[in-house]
């Protein structure tokens, strides 16, 4: 399955939209994912020793930009209830270990 591409940088930077996202895009992931399944049956039934398996993606950035202070740490400072984002440069561990510890918090 594909993640929703409508909320990355990439797409909402060059397309006209409302609101966060580009709903079309969205839209057209959805009409896929929704085909995906019985396409696979399909293949694996028409293709003899062949299996294919469904996987639904991690879609890591597509929830960043839905959630994104679950990704970022919170201002501990005296203007902690604005709830600054000041933790995008320095994400929490977690985005770390997803990424497979590429790099870490200590390198940047």
């Amino acid at each position: 399955m594909i993640c929703p591409i409508g909320c990355i940088p990439l797409i909402t930077r060059k397309q006209k939209h409302s609101g966060n996202c580009v709903e079309n895009a969205n839209q057209v992931i959805s009409f896929f994912n929704n085909k995906l399944p019985g396409m696979l049956r399909n293949l694996t039934s028409t293709l003899e020793g062949y299996n294919f398996v469904l996987r639904h993606a991690n879609c890591l950035g597509y929830d960043a930009v839905i959630n994104p202070f679950k990704y970022v740490k919170v201002d501990p400072g005296p203007n902690s209830q604005r709830r600054k984002l000041v933790g995008a440069l320095f994400p929490k561990p977690q985005v770390y270990s997803y990424l497979g510890n590429s790099f870490s918090a200590d390198e940047l």
